[in-house]
């Protein structure tokens, strides 16, 4: 509708009127003619009208879509490794991948896709890390006490994601010795044996929980074997060692006999006790001789 308290549709005429709808659909311009209403009509004005659909501005997504190792860029792997667990938080995300043991943990290319403008990554320990920017054939040193931490990153450079990145391996506890005998005869009622087990993984190990026991043979014979762990306070260390005690007591009164169980060792990456059931216990087998 083209109005002025100037135009005094008395004197003059507008094409098309008013009263007409027209469509601007798809850059659709129209064009309105002003003329004279009285004498010959001279015209006087043209109007071009287009109609522009003002943009809405919407928030720049930052989402990491997906990261994982590839073997083509990593030919050490036996396959592409994928995330096994994302877990969301209100400060830093995490995502968990876990590769073999023995993988080298100091060079890993990852392929990594997300919505945003830009892909940094902190990559050193934790309090010393240096900013990088990530392109497609980066690679990444993993290698405790490196960490890596993501930063999705938005065109004005002033919203930002960040996720944390933990590989490790899925059975981080090694045992050295999974299976011993011990023999019990008149007069030695109990049998201490040491075992050393060691952090085969990527970051430091602490204890998810209490060792159980399985496939007791007879059932019901958990208070005959003992297990005592020994583990850093502030957590074991890949490569470090440290050793489990395995007490066997007798009863004068027990009947003589083999007895037999399975100490399950549950280990947990120290901070990270999402992940728990992902881990693979350790195990270890024991048969104890019992002669009278």
């Amino acid at each position: 509708m083209i109005t002025s308290k100037e135009l005094n549709l008395s004197k003059f005429s507008i094409t098309p009127g008013n009263d007409i709808k027209l469509s601007y659909v798809d850059g659709k311009t129209n064009l309105y003619t002003i003329n004279n209403a009285t004498g010959d009509k001279e015209e006087l004005l043209h109007y071009t009208v287009s109609i522009t659909k003002e943009a809405v501005i919407v928030p720049e997504t930052l989402e990491l879509t997906s990261f994982k190792f590839e073997k083509s860029k990593n030919p050490n792997l036996p396959n592409d490794i994928e995330i096994a667990r994302t877990v969301e938080n209100l400060a830093n995300d995490k995502i968990y991948l876990f590769v073999p043991v023995g993988t080298d943990f100091t060079n890993l290319v990852p392929t990594i896709t997300y919505t945003g403008t830009t892909l940094h990554y902190h990559e050193g320990p934790l309090r010393s890390s240096v900013e990088k920017i990530y392109t497609e054939n980066t690679s990444m040193n993993f290698k405790y006490p490196n960490s890596i931490l993501l930063e999705i990153k938005n065109k004005d450079n002033d919203k930002s994601k960040t996720i944390n990145v933990i590989v490790d391996v899925i059975n981080p506890l090694k045992i050295e010795e999974t299976f011993f005998n011990v023999y019990l005869s008149d007069g030695v009622l109990r049998a201490d044996h040491v075992i050393q087990w060691t952090n085969q993984g990527n970051h430091l190990l602490e204890y998810a929980k209490e060792y159980t026991q399985e496939n007791q043979d007879p059932v019901g014979i958990h208070y005959l074997f003992n297990f005592y762990r020994t583990i850093p306070s502030g957590g074991l260390a890949p490569g470090d060692s440290d050793h489990i005690f395995a007490a066997i007591d007798f009863p004068l009164d027990h009947p003589e006999g083999v007895y037999k169980t399975t100490a399950v060792f549950y280990p947990r990456i120290k901070d990270n006790a999402e992940i728990d059931d992902l881990l693979e216990p350790a195990r270890m087998d024991v048969i104890a001789h019992f002669v009278w």
